[in-house]
């Protein structure tokens, strides 16, 4: 493989890492966030009563 499209695809791969990201930092601070934080604290309920 070339040297120069390695860095190209690896330069794509971020690209796309970044777009990712961004959409999902968007939404999961709109959606799943709370949803997250309401099933860890449900989580370590059931650990204390568990344990």
């Amino acid at each position: 493989m070339d040297v120069d499209l390695i860095f190209f695809l690896l330069f794509i791969f971020f690209l796309f890492y970044l777009f990712i990201y961004f959409i999902l930092f968007y939404f999961f601070d709109l959606l799943v966030l709370p949803g997250l934080y309401l099933l860890m604290i449900l989580l370590s309920y059931v650990l204390l009563v568990v344990c």
